[in-house]
């Protein structure tokens, strides 16, 4: 994301096809760096619950797992999840902004 953020910056391609997809890349790949943060079974965060929690309430996580799981996903599909994602996605996407214009 941060590649395609520099590049989508420094060339200038405002206006065409190209300069849409260097900026939908960024979109996205910033969009599934913070959707994997998300502490639901098939996403990365959800090892290190194991780590962070006490052993109880870990495996009191893991009997519902499967439940979190399509809660989740039933939240997800009806957008309950999008304007935090996006804000958070949108913050990010500001913030390597701000970092590649000090570099």
């Amino acid at each position: 994301g941060m590649i395609a953020l520099f590049i989508y910056t420094k060339v200038d391609l405002w206006n065409g096809i190209v300069g849409a997809i260097f900026n939908y890349t960024c979109y996205y790949s910033v969009g599934l760096a913070v959707y994997n943060l998300a502490p639901v079974s098939p996403m990365d965060c959800a090892k290190v619950l194991a780590v962070v929690l006490p052993s109880n309430k870990y495996y009191q996580f893991l009997q519902y797992e499967k439940m979190i799981q399509m809660m989740f996903l039933l939240l997800l599909f009806l957008g309950t999840f999008s304007g935090i994602f996006g804000t958070i996605t949108n913050f990010v996407i500001n913030l390597l902004g701000k970092i590649l214009f000090i570099l």
